[in-house]
């Protein structure tokens, strides 16, 4: 009705009588200097309503400019069915409340957002969330800059999503760029997603998730220990460590050999082991020492975060965790750790340097 007009920057449809109406896909779609919508207000009611429909398919869709979309208390719902692709790429939107939106009859919401790459703050603090049949995977795609969630009793099951606010983020042996971002709860985190998800108290009816800044930091199931893989790469000798299954995958599919877990770590503790990576030769290190860590960085390595935790020594099943040194390595792989006595036994036997206990983790037995 109002789409595909290359030179409407705003509209004011606040005299529209839409009572009646039942397919609303596409109405304000595909404008692309479209800025701002008026349906009204709580001073100006006027009289777009939505009591009778049942689609809202791709109705503010593809319009990259348009930042206002005001105001939806009076938006009905409860007769919708199908919502796909509603604020796709409204690539200026910031921030979105749909917290009245009564959604338990919708059975396709594939798409919701979907690269709305600007939106940082979303409140579905009431928004209910029906059985649905399909189409829920898409909602936050590529929603890269989404920092703030805000849930309600039934729209935690959404909560899972946002794990998938960004599947662009390539690859690469330098960065690795995690397809799952990671989300603090309460100021404890980082977690996965669907951890907070599947972990929330009951009495968690309402809250607030934020996307952890440093996405390089591991995170993991919150009630238990995490193996932590090791990896090995038979171009450049080099082993490898982390709790992260989508990079252990993707090492894998480079030619990475999985050795499996070299041992278990806790989500979190008191203290952390960094990771660092040298640009120049393709190295990786770790450490507890933040005064090796600040040396190594001021020398050229990146400071990638935190790679895992260390197991507390006054907990059960602690056990140490080796560090040998290579002399003779001028590239990857100077440094091996490992909980295997024989292992660290057999490398100091044929040239390698034992460089003591670097820190304690828990057996994989």
């Amino acid at each position: 009705m109002l789409s595909s007009m290359p030179q409407l920057v705003s509209i004011d449809v606040t005299g529209l009588d839409t009572a009646a109406v039942q397919d609303f896909t596409g109405m304000f779609s595909s404008n692309k200097k479209l800025e701002k919508i008026d349906l009204g207000s709580g001073i100006k009611h006027g009289y777009f309503r939505t009591y009778n429909a049942t689609k809202f398919d791709n109705m503010f869709a593809y319009n990259p400019k348009l930042t206002q979309v005001g105001w939806f208390n009076y938006f009905d719902t409860s007769n919708v069915t199908s919502m796909d692709s509603m604020f796709r790429n409204c690539t200026s939107l910031t921030t979105v409340g749909l917290h009245q939106f009564d959604t338990r009859k919708v059975k396709r919401m594939d798409g919701l957002f979907q690269g709305c790459t600007q939106l940082r703050a979303i409140n579905l603090s009431s928004f209910t969330v029906g059985e649905y049949s399909q189409g829920i995977e898409g909602i936050f795609r590529n929603c890269k800059n989404l920092q703030t969630f805000n849930f309600g009793p039934k729209s935690r099951d959404l909560i899972h999503q946002l794990g998938y606010v960004d599947e662009t983020g390539p690859y690469t042996y330098q960065a690795y760029i995690p397809w799952s971002y990671k989300w603090s709860y309460k100021g404890k985190g980082p977690y996965r997603a669907e951890y907070i998800e599947m972990y929330l108290a009951p009495k968690d009816e309402y809250g607030e998730i934020k996307r952890w800044k440093d996405a390089t930091i591991i995170s993991g199931n919150p009630n238990g220990l995490l193996s932590l893989h090791r990896l090995y790469n038979p171009n450049s000798g080099e082993h490898f460590y982390t709790c992260e299954q989508d990079e252990k995958d993707h090492l894998v599919s480079l030619g990475w050999k999985d050795e499996d877990a070299a041992w278990k770590v806790p989500k979190t503790s008191d203290q952390p082991v960094y990771r660092l990576y040298n640009p120049n030769n393709g190295d990786h290190h770790f450490t507890t020492s933040e005064d090796e860590k600040e040396s190594l960085v001021k020398v050229g390595w990146k400071d990638e975060g935190i790679g895992f935790y260390v197991h507390p020594m006054n907990e059960k099943d602690h056990h140490p965790v080796y560090r040998q040194y290579n002399p003779n390595a001028y590239g990857a792989g100077s440094h091996n750790y490992t909980i295997n006595k024989e292992e660290h036994d057999y490398l100091v036997s044929i040239g390698w340097k034992d460089e003591g206990i670097a820190w304690y983790g828990c057996s994989t037995d």
